[in-house]
């Protein structure tokens, strides 16, 4: 796992300022209005399950929702998740997310949230990609046992995107996702847990419009000490389609994990 982390940070560094370095600002890079960035289920602006650098517009508000589906060692995890996103200025967006979970172990119920807010300092250029930093608080809700928190988390997160026009007919968009998970007290040991996220997406769209996209999501976690949801640390690819207009997005995906399973994730949302 460790040589594929590496392999995704060296790959996105490269990535991003190739596609940075080709932008030509004004003309070669993308605008909100022209790409339709969304925001998704996890209560921020990105791919499908990973953050990126940008924002939803200043004082606008996002309803996102949607369903998953996963079987894990034999149990099968069914996720409903609803989130809010609010762009609070053109650099700064705050997101709150609560989850409901059936399990076909016999739990079900609310599954704790998740208070989100993302500031992006620095805009893309010619030569650098657009920069974020996000900061979450996990808290407990509903049933204890699908809780990832008992008392509190926090999770930090530094992002990167960089989107360029490569040739006439060519669109890229680039994102990196570099996060740290700390949980107070575990439900699922004595103390608590930590762990790290490392997120390399890729976007293209592939019709004239841009409005139908393809992504890909190369996803590593690493450092848990304790299971949530029958998973631990995994690394994954996570091939997804997107349809955006103005004020919809609905994306659906699969991420394959290298433990064998995989999860099914269809996202719904609109932006008033």
């Amino acid at each position: 796992m460790k040589k594929m982390a590496n392999f995704y940070c060296a790959l996105a560094l490269f990535a991003l300022s190739t596609s940075a370095s080709a932008a030509n600002p004004g003309e070669g890079k993308w605008v909100a209005d022209e790409v339709f960035r969304a925001s998704n289920s996890s209560g921020s602006t990105g791919l499908l399950h990973m953050n990126s650098a940008y924002t939803i517009r200043d004082g606008e508000m996002s309803i996102n929702t949607g369903v998953s589906s996963e079987s894990v060692g034999g149990t099968d995890y069914t996720q409903v998740p609803l989130a809010i996103v609010y762009g609070v200025t053109e650099r700064t967006e705050f997101g709150l997310v609560g989850r409901y979970i059936d399990s076909s172990a016999g739990a079900s119920g609310m599954a704790g949230g998740e208070l989100k807010m993302k500031w992006r300092f620095s805009n893309q250029t010619e030569y650098l990609p657009a920069s974020a930093l996000a900061l979450s608080v996990l808290f407990p809700a509903g049933d204890a046992s699908l809780n990832e928190v008992a008392n509190w988390g926090a999770r930090l997160n530094l992002l990167f995107a960089s989107e360029a026009q490569l040739t006439d007919t060519l669109y890229i968009g680039m994102y990196l996702d570099l996060g740290a998970t700390t949980i107070n007290d575990s439900p699922a040991g004595p103390g608590g847990d930590s762990y790290t996220n490392l997120d390399l997406g890729l976007l293209f769209p592939i019709s004239d419009d841009k409005r139908l996209q393809f992504l890909v999501e190369f996803n590593s976690v690493g450092g848990r000490t304790y299971q949530y949801l029958g998973t631990d640390n995994f690394t994954a690819i996570t091939p997804a389609l997107r349809y955006a207009s103005e004020g919809f997005k609905l994306t659906f995906g699969v991420q394959s994990r290298d433990s064998g399973s995989s999860k099914a994730t269809a996202n719904i949302g609109w932006e008033f």
